[in-house]
């Protein structure tokens, strides 16, 4: 049930999405969620799967730590973060 009131939620929040470009980044989205979700789920059921997850999240727990911190200005959006590149 979460899963389908997280898609209702996207799909809700984006129906008047009417450029072309986003309309496919947020497909491209979804679809990767998707992915990310069902990958999740069966990780735990096949014993190499969850081995390989539990270190992709180690390594990247630990990059994300050696990463430094951005200070972002308190107007900013996160459209016009991802624009700059900056992340939250």
């Amino acid at each position: 049930m979460a899963l389908r009131t997280t898609v209702r939620t996207e799909f809700d929040r984006h129906r008047d999405l009417h450029d072309e470009e986003r309309l496919e980044a947020a497909k491209a989205n979804a679809v990767r969620a998707l992915s990310n979700y069902m990958l999740a789920v069966a990780a735990p059921k096949d014993p190499k799967l969850k081995a390989r997850m539990q270190d992709f999240h180690g390594r990247s727990v630990r990059e994300a730590k050696a990463e430094p911190r951005r200070q972002l200005s308190p107007n900013s959006t996160l459209e016009q973060d991802a624009a700059s590149g900056t992340r939250r």
